[in-house]
């Protein structure tokens, strides 16, 4: 007996892909804890992916918001306005505003404030109104004067609002990050910021369209009210893994642009996110 070498032939497996989907509902604890969905480990009794996968990419995330853009952890819901002796403390309840929703608010207390005194009304052309009065006033400089592009500490009698944003400063985007799924980046992410960390996704805050208009004629921008969207990543962010690495608990973080851990009030709201990873063997 013989064999035939010439005929023997070695089974080749083809490369292969896996996905990997993180959600942050999957966290150990819900809402109204210390834990939330910017700050959490998942942890599983053993790995959570298992294979001589070489690389990630982050190929899609959605955003479910539902933090409001006007509230007191914010501190861009209050606006003091000065008449002489006389100041009014204009109070917005905690929620998602528009301009023009906030405009009308803030007609609305300064008349009942300054009543006998000053009348106010917020007219002119659509998208370039202006809070006018029958009296000079002052606008005190503070969070939700400097969003709304206000003039302050100027003696004057109309104040135009040209180009309003009533997201948080430190909300013009998110970055969300995770130690474990990064630590084998061999080519280190980069940023201007004083602050630099390798992030899987940074969210910036706008819509993939042009944006909805208000009553006065002011843009919608994303976050001023809750919404869920899904963006996909047609060329992902790829990080390299060693194949015989497992993956095993995965804590997760996410940053707002000031660079800290974003907080917000889990006890009434909250944000859902979720990840699709693309794991590879080459």
């Amino acid at each position: 007996m013989f064999s035939d070498d010439v005929n023997t032939a070695t089974p080749i497996r083809f490369a292969s892909t896996a996905n990997l989907n993180i959600n942050s509902s999957d966290r150990l604890s819900t809402i109204g804890t210390t834990e939330t969905a910017t700050n959490f480990l998942i942890s599983q009794n053993q790995s959570i992916l298992n294979g001589y996968f070489t690389r990630l990419a982050i190929v899609e995330m959605v955003l479910n918001w539902g933090i409001p853009n006007i509230s007191t952890i914010n501190d861009n819901n209050t606006l003091i306005v000065e008449i002489g002796d006389n100041s009014v403390n204009v109070e917005l309840d905690t929620g998602f505003y528009t301009v023009s929703s906030v405009m009308r608010e803030i007609v609305v207390q300064l008349n009942a404030g300054f009543s006998g005194i000053a009348v106010f009304s917020f007219d002119g052309q659509q998208g370039s109104k202006a809070l006018s009065s029958t009296v000079d006033f002052t606008i005190v400089d503070g969070n939700l004067a400097n969003q709304l592009s206000m003039v302050t500490g100027t003696l004057q009698s109309s104040d135009l609002i040209i180009s309003p944003y009533l997201m948080p400063t430190n909300l013009k985007y998110l970055d969300f990050v995770s130690p474990q799924l990064s630590y084998q980046q061999g080519l280190k992410d980069a940023s201007t910021s004083k602050i630099s960390r390798d992030v899987l996704y940074r969210w910036n805050f706008g819509w993939d369209s042009p944006p909805q208009i208000d009553a006065d004629g002011y843009a919608i921008q994303q976050g001023y009210m809750a919404f869920t969207q899904r963006r996909y990543l047609s060329f992902p962010k790829q990080i390299k893994w060693t194949g015989t690495q497992p993956l095993g608990n995965l804590s997760f973080q996410v940053y707002n642009s000031d660079g800290d851990i974003f907080y917000y009030d889990a006890f009434k709201y909250d944000m859902i996110w979720s990840m699709n990873i693309l794991v590879s063997e080459q």
